[in-house]
């Protein structure tokens, strides 16, 4: 957890990277539990962007 103490001017771009996806793969994981419990479409996005994004 080294990558998120440094402040971003410290990170290399091998390390930016994997934080970006790190996080894209937690905000995909709690989307898919969120359909899976409630039977529902869940985001953690704004309601607008997922919509759009579901059409």
């Amino acid at each position: 957890m080294k990558m998120l103490r440094q402040p971003k001017d410290k990170r290399t771009l091998k390390r930016n990277w994997m934080l970006a996806s790190s996080t894209a793969f937690v905000a995909g994981v709690t989307d898919v539990c969120g359909l899976l419990a409630l039977l529902a479409f869940t985001s953690n996005i704004t309601w607008h962007v997922a919509n759009l994004a579901k059409t």
